[in-house]
């Protein structure tokens, strides 16, 4: 997913780490406010609709026309 340990997530690799990483976050304020910002972007660049319409636009380039113009269609309408 491309996600980076403090800056978007905090990554914990057994049990005593994760409740570690729990209770900091719980208690920093701001590493909270940070992670959610970073993490929120980071969805929203990788996962958001616009990527999605430029992922399925750059798939349909190699359509023929008659099908990409509907498929086109139907995603400039999409909310």
């Amino acid at each position: 997913m491309g996600l980076v340990n403090e800056e978007h997530v905090l990554i914990a690799d057994n049990p005593d780490a994760f409740a570690a990483a729990v209770q900091r976050l719980y208690s920093d304020r701001d590493l909270w406010q940070r992670l959610r910002e970073g993490g929120r972007a980071h969805a929203i660049s990788h996962f958001g609709i616009d990527r999605m319409r430029k992922g399925v636009s750059e798939m349909l380039e190699g359509m023929p026309a008659t099908a990409s113009v509907a498929v086109r269609s139907a995603l400039s309408t999409a909310p």
